[in-house]
């Protein structure tokens, strides 16, 4: 096995445990957050540090509080819960995400009554390419990018919020 698919599988290992959580934890009322990173490349948790600020913000933004916090192969996820109807705080989220450059490494997700609630659901135009302004799943879908171009891109927003990096 390759170094690329080890990465991968634990990956979707990841991904698969992070849905098993959302089931755990998306009950009662208010709306289920999670907050990960978009970071491309293998060293996710080099955006560690703006998904924790963006836990902040989102105690102070929504009246979220934190549920769970992981690491795992895909980085750090913190699940928190709102009492804000789900087109709320997907809003809410939205406009975290696009606050400051370094926010478009941020992955707010929302989860109500089992399902995910997604930018479409809320009225929201998609989510734009971290290197352009195309729709980011349509670049990642065809390759305009490469992988250079994209860790690069993110390791500059990253250094926006940390220079130390």
């Amino acid at each position: 096995m390759t170094q690329s698919e080890e990465l991968r599988n634990k990956l979707l290992q990841a991904r698969d445990a992070r849905w098993q959580l959302i089931a755990e934890l998306d009950e009662g009322d208010g709306c289920l957050v999670m907050i990960s990173s978009n970071m491309p490349g293998e060293q996710k948790h080099r955006a560690d540090g703006i998904v924790a600020w963006a836990e902040a913000e989102l105690k102070k933004r929504i009246q979220a509080k934190t549920l769970k916090t992981i690491q795992d192969a895909a980085g750090r996820a913190v699940f928190m819960k709102t009492p804000l109807k789900p087109t709320e705080a997907k809003k809410a989220g939205v406009g975290l995400e696009e606050l400051y450059p370094f926010c478009r490494l941020l992955d707010i997700d929302i989860y109500f009554g089992g399902k995910a609630f997604g930018r479409a659901e809320a009225g929201m135009s998609k989510r734009q390419c971290l290197i352009c302004t195309e729709n980011a799943a349509d670049c990642i879908r065809t390759g305009r990018h490469t992988y250079e171009e994209s860790v690069s891109a993110a390791e500059k927003l990253i250094r926006e919020f940390d220079p130390s990096f």
